[in-house]
């Protein structure tokens, strides 16, 4: 059997080595080198929480976390205009989670598949390439898990599905941040949220502050601006942390950018796909990851979301090859289906409690969750394993 992943991010290049170590045929394309990743701008850092790690770890995937800082304890404080910040601090399950720069993370993963016997094609894909991929039946299966371009065109936008409103984002990495009570922070404001996580980078362990806001509030200081690229993106956010997150402003007082591409300012506005393209000669291809279902950055869920849709698919297409069934566009529906019903639809339970968070229509029962973990340590241990696995904000609290 073989199989063509167009796209080396978290989902593309995990499924990849799960297919392989499955005796599948992989051949992947990718537009970037590993040593072109290692030298790109920085990526939003993203989270390997506990259940994700244990999955990696599975696949003998797991490079960094003997170097990488753990998050064993994570905070959460609401911050509201108006009163004191009412909070409370967890342990996450087994070993906590780690964070690894993408820059670092991804172009290792990238190294280790092409050992591991995949063909990888450095060079981006059109999709006149595909369609005769397609017509010859080069493959048996095409999977796509890069959602820019007209390779993303492919999938036809689902509105009725919200994975978030659009935001703005900006970010550092630092060296010198003095640490806080807890291994991992999150603030929450009216404006928008607030993380810093401890990171593994190319020059060792860093913090990364990460915001996420509102367009045109408080924490957005790239609309409107004249010339955005002379927009000094730390200065901004400290100014931001001193209003809204007071204690790490004080503790990030003589830390310093680690390099000057360690920076990120721009929006993001998820959009939701069908899972099934169809090429100009009718033949179908299989959306994955972002491509087709986008998680908000609000709850860190990216690279999880990107880890258990890479485990579903490759669950689905060994049982579909060994039922000798046709790759078809039924077949592309259900697995994302199954993904659906797996992991993103409580993830997006997860997006949305955030999103209500500030709004006055927060449900009863997640009131009840935060206050109560607010009081209870076990209560607020409970939340952070949800964090971990978001099914588990489906149990009552």
């Amino acid at each position: 059997m073989n199989v063509a992943i167009v796209g080396a991010g978290q989902s593309g290049v995990i499924l990849a080595h799960l297919l392989l170590n499955a005796t599948i045929t992989v051949d992947l394309f990718t537009s970037k080198t590993a040593e072109e990743l290692r030298e790109g701008t920085a990526e939003v850092t993203q989270l390997t929480f506990p259940s994700t790690l244990h999955a990696e770890q599975d696949a003998d995937l797991d490079q960094w976390s003997q170097k990488a800082p753990h998050f064993a304890t994570a905070s959460l404080t609401a911050r509201p205009e108006q009163g004191d910040p009412v909070g409370f601090t967890g342990r996450l399950p087994q070993r906590g989670g780690i964070a690894v720069d993408p820059r670092v993370k991804m172009p290792d993963l990238l190294d280790l598949v092409e050992r591991r016997g995949a063909k990888v094609h450095y060079h981006g894909v059109t999709v006149s390439e595909l369609d005769w991929y397609a017509r010859t039946r080069r493959y048996d299966l095409i999977v796509i898990a890069v959602g820019s371009g007209e390779l993303g065109a492919l999938f036809i936008p689902e509105p009725h599905r919200a994975p978030g409103r659009r935001r703005v984002i900006s970010q550092v990495y630092l060296a010198g941040m003095r640490p806080g009570a807890a291994d991992l922070e999150v603030t929450t404001t009216p404006h928008g949220e607030v993380f810093r996580i401890p990171t593994l980078t190319a020059d060792g362990p860093a913090d990364s502050l990460f915001m996420i806001g509102d367009v045109g509030g408080e924490l957005d200081f790239l609309s409107g601006a004249q010339r955005p690229r002379r927009i000094d993106v730390f200065a901004q956010i400290r100014q931001r942390l001193h209003r809204f997150a007071p204690d790490q402003h004080a503790r990030c007082a003589s830390a310093e950018l680690l390099d000057e591409r360690d920076t990120i300012l721009g929006y993001v506005a998820p959009v939701a796909r069908s899972p099934v393209g169809i090429l100009p000669s009718g033949g179908p291809v299989l959306g994955m990851g972002d491509t087709v279902r986008p998680l908000c950055l609000t709850t860190g869920q990216g690279w999880a979301g990107s880890t258990a849709a890479a485990l579903t698919y490759r669950d689905r297409i060994l049982a579909h090859a060994e039922a000798g069934r046709p790759f078809d566009t039924g077949f592309m529906h259900a697995t994302c289906q199954a993904h659906d019903e797996q992991f993103v639809q409580p993830a997006q339970a997860f997006v949305d409690m955030v999103a209500k968070f500030w709004s006055g229509q927060l449900s009863d029962a997640d009131q009840q969750r935060f206050h109560t973990a607010v009081r209870d340590p076990a209560a607020a241990d409970a939340w952070f394993a949800a964090w971990d696995d978001p099914t588990l904000f489906a149990t009552p609290a």
